[in-house]
């Protein structure tokens, strides 16, 4: 399947820190997608980055996804990480 990309989170607003920060938690932002509007989206970490987008929960291991590009598809969606960067794949 062919996908319009948006930019979601970087993998450092998840990542606790010496300072207190969370090492779980999530955010509710309304981005405004090219071709298709504002709409909210859920991102966060637990034992895994994930975002949920139309109530379709897309997510990566924690540990697994340093160093690596990764692509997982599910419930017509798509998510995509590389150098740290995660992105939501909305079908074309």
């Amino acid at each position: 399947m062919v996908y319009n990309w948006y930019f979601i989170f970087h993998i450092n607003e998840f990542n606790g820190d010496l300072f207190g920060l969370p090492l779980v938690y999530s955010k509710t932002r309304t981005y405004n997608l090219d071709g298709i509007g504002e709409k909210k989206i859920i991102s966060g970490k637990a034992a895994y980055y994930y975002i949920v987008y139309e109530g379709v929960h897309l997510g990566f291991n924690a540990s697994s996804v340093l160093n690596e590009d990764r692509v997982f598809e599910f419930g017509g969606y798509a998510m995509y990480q590389k150098n740290g960067n995660f992105y939501l794949g909305v079908p074309q």
